[in-house]
């Protein structure tokens, strides 16, 4: 990625599964976690057990607007994500259904609070 090569789905499975196991150690523990990733398509949520029915997993989807997007990726600072990367991670992403979905366009503060508000945390 670094390269602006996007990864292929070859690629990302060693990364899934390796989240999935951390989930399932953490789920054991009865433990609470937060982990950010780009699960863009439906296959990858169901690896991560990511699903309506899944206990204990819940998927909050961030979403923006192409043009927002890309304006903060503009704004980052010695950051390896390209403009083509977001355009392939976009064309890729297959939008989760039934998830609690949020509006990046907001604070950061606001997009915590009303994450924490739907989640009851």
């Amino acid at each position: 990625m670094s390269r602006g090569i996007p990864l292929t789905d070859e690629d990302r499975l060693p990364w899934l599964k390796s989240i999935r196991d951390a989930m399932e150690q953490w789920q054991a523990l009865g433990k609470n976690a937060v982990i950010a990733c780009s699960a863009l398509k439906r296959s990858y949520r169901a690896l991560l057990g990511i699903h309506p029915n899944a206990k204990n997993v819940k998927l909050v989807y961030l979403k923006g607007s192409y043009d927002l997007l890309l304006e903060r990726l503009h704004s980052r600072k010695g950051h390896y994500m390209k403009e083509q990367m977001l355009v392939s991670q976009l064309a890729d992403l297959e939008e989760p259904e039934d998830v609690l979905t949020i509006d990046v366009s907001k604070p950061p503060e606001e997009i915590v609070s009303e994450i924490r508000k739907e989640l009851s945390v």
